[in-house]
């Protein structure tokens, strides 16, 4: 690891698994900034667990079921949170499943939304800066 990459890892969060690994949580790449946005209105960040596939029911409350009378299941918010994981830990699900449980889900997509903004703030104020920079000089 050269000192670029050991620079960045010290700025970055993590969370630890139950084999003392650590999971480093990465900021959002700015390409991403829609899908991102659009994957924190589909899920429920604050309690994870509501975002698991639950079955799907129609105006009047009644269970939803398909042709051969299996129930319909709604998986957006669940599928929703796993890629905002993939992209929080640059890790597949395959990788992630194995250790991160319900109950960090939370802590990593907090992590991951609050670096991204604070990522997303500091370069406006740095591009801020540079354009008061240019007003001041020129």
């Amino acid at each position: 690891m050269n000192n670029r990459e050991k620079e960045r890892q010290d700025n970055l969060e993590y969370i630890t698994d139950d084999w003392g690994k650590r999971h480093f949580i990465f900021p959002m790449k700015l390409k991403d900034r829609k899908r991102v946005t659009e994957l924190f209105t589909m899920v429920n960040d604050e309690f994870p667990v509501l975002n698991m596939p639950r079955a799907m029911e129609d105006e009047e409350g009644n269970v939803v079921k398909d042709e051969n009378g299996n129930v319909v299941m709604n998986e957006e918010p669940f599928l929703a949170m796993m890629e905002l994981l993939k992209m929080a830990l640059h890790e597949d699900e395959d990788q992630f499943e194995q250790w991160l449980d319900i109950g960090m889900i939370g802590n990593v997509l907090y992590a991951f939304r609050a670096m991204s903004q604070l990522k997303k703030k500091m370069e406006m104020e740095i591009k801020m800066g540079e354009v008061g920079n240019q007003f001041m000089q020129g």
